[in-house]
């Protein structure tokens, strides 16, 4: 029996052990007995599933390799899945279409047709050459089985994606989100009058263009909020978030009409119910809307009455923001906030297009675009420099994290040293008042860098997966520390004065999704953590004790901070869950999730 999940130094030394033997028999006596020693041990201390599909898999890359080009043993997910892929992909050029495009694959995954079109888009036949059937896919899938997760659908369609968020976050920036977009468009029928028969689209359609649509920008939303059969016919769970994203007259009206009618649809509601109070909403601003709307098309049923005119129930009006603004084209990644000297407040946010934009949360005004990353920007962190001048830290998937003045919108300093994407960034300071801020990437690390001088003042190595989420924190002794969250399901608290480890947090059985601080009125540091297992764990950071647990209902998605408290946001139906009084809550003993108050939701409640 061998324990393929070690947990001590004698059951590591054991697993590698049993590698060297099956190495040693593969590769025969093209490698000597120290190398074959040597592979065995690096990927023995791989943490990830499949740790002998790794050791087949490079066997096979150092047996194929030719000239000495070789790759060192993989010690991620992603080197993994790069090394067999590029194995695949020398006996079957379909591999990498249809392994880039499954990137985008929302929810539960995409239907074969789907993923098949969207390769097809992806990566055209040459002229000339045979264009892949939709038997080519299905064998391009089944030869990477290992990374994918599937699950049938309603209608008991086999739905694919990958089985790690590493993986889709590695492969979804290979891919043209418009031209995807476009291919998927193109698999809804067409209706008599020429227009969409939404009635007809694919459920995964139904469900997740909008979020294929934010992501490829250039007005495609619009497009949809556009077409009365999408309205009446696409999932609200999925929409409704995407409607700020409407930049024209008419889809910003359609959109302020869809929000006031979902507002009182009933869970599980019929679609008829959803057009009938789309029609009756939109009698009010636009009577050609609600004839439209009247008029699609819904299970061969007759056209609906044509409001002439409604009234509104003023005892129950839709929750307005306090601005609601556009300015990204893509997904807003993070987003942070800081206090000017003048006090003066900023929002800055990072999007999936590349760019960052400063808020005037006073007046929702934002000043022009900044841009400078050549990848999705997916963190963030403000920070004021001892001379007063404002900066902000950004992390990206181009591997960099870059410095900007925010008075002038110029870069300071670009910090190069991580080998792999950078997922996330949080700010602190120094005992003698030094700014820093400490970045965490995929390549297991995290780097603290001096945000005067742009230099790296200390490596954070430790963790045996990928390095996901970071937040800064003070312990009561005035000690500066920052957390980290990673992939291999712990967090680990560091001294940001010597860059040493004082505790590793352990008590979760999936990876980690996201970290923040939080202290109590009397001072006591507080990390909270939660992952893909749907556990919340509450830390004190002083003593790396874990102080309570509970289970959520679903997997935590992201972690914000409060005073005395903690913001959730979690599940496929993005509720935001808020904990206040955590110093009453953690002396009384944990409430059920469900006990934290709602404050917005995006379901159809």
């Amino acid at each position: 029996m061998l324990d393929l999940d070690p947990k001590t130094h004698d059951d590591r030394r054991v697993l590698a052990d049993d590698l060297h033997t099956y190495l040693d028999l593969t590769l025969d006596t093209h490698y000597p007995p120290e190398r074959v020693r040597d592979i065995a041990e690096q990927i023995a201390r791989y943490t990830d599933s499949g740790v002998f599909l790794v050791a087949a898999l490079y066997a096979d890359h150092l047996l194929t390799s030719t000239g000495g080009d070789t790759a060192p043993p993989p010690g991620s997910i992603t080197e993994v899945f790069e090394l067999h892929r590029a194995t695949l992909a020398r006996t079957d050029f379909w591999i990498d279409p249809v392994l880039t495009v499954l990137g985008h694959a929302r929810g539960q995954g995409m239907p074969l047709d789907l993923l098949h079109a969207a390769a097809l888009a992806h990566q055209p036949p040459d002229p000339g050459q045979p264009t892949p059937q939709l038997t080519d896919t299905k064998r391009a899938l089944a030869k990477a089985a290992f990374y994918l997760r599937t699950a049938p659908d309603a209608e008991q369609r086999l739905l694919y994606r990958y089985f790690h968020q590493a993986l889709t976050d590695h492969t979804a920036p290979l891919t043209d989100p418009a031209v995807l977009y476009s291919a998927l468009l193109a698999i809804v029928p067409s209706a008599v009058d020429g227009g969409r028969d939404w009635e007809h689209a694919p459920p995964y359609l139904l469900h997740h263009i909008a979020e294929h649509a934010a992501t490829a920008g250039n007005g495609a939303v619009d497009h949809l909020l556009e077409d009365p059969s999408f309205l009446v016919h696409a999932d609200p769970d999925i929409l409704v978030p995407h409607l700020p994203d409407a930049t024209t007259e008419r889809a910003v009206l359609h959109a302020r009409i869809y929000r006031a009618a979902v507002a009182r649809l009933p869970k599980g509601h019929a679609t008829a119910t959803r057009r009938f109070l789309l029609a009756w909403y939109a009698g009010r601003q636009r009577p050609s809307l609600a004839r439209a709307i009247a008029a699609v098309p819904l299970n061969g049923q007759p056209p609906l009455a044509v409001p002439l005119w409604t009234t509104q129930h003023e005892a129950r009006r839709v929750p307005a923001y306090v601005h609601s603004r556009t300015g990204h084209t893509q997904w807003v990644r993070a987003v942070s906030s800081i206090l000017l000297p003048d006090g003066t407040p900023l929002a800055i946010t990072a999007s999936s297009d590349r760019s960052m934009i400063v808020w005037n949360l006073s007046t929702g005004a934002h000043r022009p675009v900044i841009t400078g990353h050549r990848g999705e920007v997916n963190g963030v962190a403000g920070a004021v420099l001892p001379d007063g001048t404002p900066v902000a830290v950004t992390a990206s998937y181009d591997r960099t994290a870059i410095v900007w003045d925010l008075e002038t919108g110029i870069p300071r300093h670009t910090l190069t040293g991580h080998k792999d994407v950078v997922r996330a960034v949080s700010g602190a300071r120094l005992a003698d008042g030094t700014p820093v801020a400490v970045t965490a990437s995929y390549d297991k690390t995290a780097i603290v860098w001096d945000l005067e001088t742009g230099t790296p003042r200390h490596t954070l190595t430790g963790h045996c997966g990928e390095v996901n989420g970071v937040a800064g924190a003070v312990l009561p002794d005035g000690t500066p520390v920052a957390v980290t969250a990673s992939y291999d399901k712990t967090a680990i608290v560091w001294d940001l004065e010597t860059g040493t480890p004082r505790h590793t947090l352990t008590g979760h059985g999936e990876w980690l999704s996201a970290v923040a601080y939080t202290p109590l009125p009397d001072g006591t540091p507080l990390a909270v953590t939660t992952g893909h297992d749907k556990t919340v764990i509450v830390w004190d950071l002083a003593t790396g004790r874990k102080m309570w647990s509970s289970q959520l209902h679903d997997t935590g998605l992201s972690i914000a901070a409060v005073p005395a408290g903690f913001l959730i946001g979690r599940g496929p139906d993005i509720q935001c869950f808020l904990w206040t009084d955590l110093e009453g809550l953690l002396a009384r003993g944990w409430p059920e999730p469900s006990s934290g108050q709602r404050i917005c939701s995006y379901s159809a409640e």
